[in-house]
């Protein structure tokens, strides 16, 4: 009785007779797509509005608006004229959001030109994606929490600090990087690379009523002429 014989594995992507595996999968499409939005949109957020507040004169007078950036603070109506600086020292935050999405965009770039099947350790893209978005999420924190010390300042003064178009753009961001990261690292599911190998047995069944006989030369069994049913023994001569 021999072993069931099993044909060789397919040869590796480059090798004659295969076509080479795709560059980029679809998982790594989303996920540098996930990592630019985020990153655009937090730029974008960042010079748009991201609290604003203020209220109409009673007197017929022009009023107060207040519009905070990432960049600056802007006074409108009557209070146009004065500086914003007497409201408080102006944390550049824009600086940070910058950098976020600096290092979303790098990691966008390294995930695209990473290759399948990926090694036992962990790409850098996949960990870019991770720390940029983390750092985006604490940003966005520092923003919200900007915000609320700005409401708490100038609530006494009847002013209501809201959240504007900015902040909301930055929550999208945030939203997209985190989706980034948890996408970068769920495990991919991997297809085979072709039909599944056919396992090959030869036929070496025992004869119903009798002992198979070996061939001298190849070392294998004799398939019987005829092992449908029963005969019985010849009478001798």
């Amino acid at each position: 009785m021999t072993d069931p014989q099993v044909p060789p594995p397919p040869p590796a992507d480059g090798e004659p007779g295969t076509a080479p595996s795709p560059v980029v999968s679809p998982r790594q499409l989303v996920v540098a797509v996930l990592a630019a939005l985020a990153a655009v949109v937090a730029v974008a957020g960042s010079f748009l509005t991201l609290f604003s507040g203020g209220f109409a004169s009673s007197f017929g007078g022009r009023g107060f608006s207040l519009s905070i950036t990432g960049w600056a603070i802007e006074l409108g109506g009557s209070a146009a004229s004065r500086s914003a600086g007497g409201l408080g020292p102006v944390a550049p935050i824009g600086y940070p959001l910058v950098l976020a999405a600096i290092l979303l965009l790098f990691a966008a770039v390294l995930v695209l030109r990473s290759r399948a099947p990926e090694p036992k350790s962990v790409p850098v893209g996949k960990i870019l994606v991770v720390a940029g978005a983390a750092f985006l999420t604490g940003t966005a924190v520092t923003v919200a929490m900007q915000g609320i010390g700005w409401s708490g300042l100038l609530g006494a003064a009847g002013v209501a600090i809201t959240p504007d178009v900015g902040f909301w753009l930055v929550a999208v961001g945030v939203v997209a990087s985190i989706a980034a990261a948890v996408l970068a690292f769920l495990p991919e599911r991997v297809e085979p690379a072709g039909p599944e190998p056919e396992v090959v047995v030869h036929d070496v069944s025992t004869p119903r009523h009798g002992v198979p006989v070996v061939d001298p030369l190849t070392g294998e069994p004799k398939p019987a002429d005829d092992d449908t049913q029963w005969r019985p023994p010849s009478p001798p001569a």
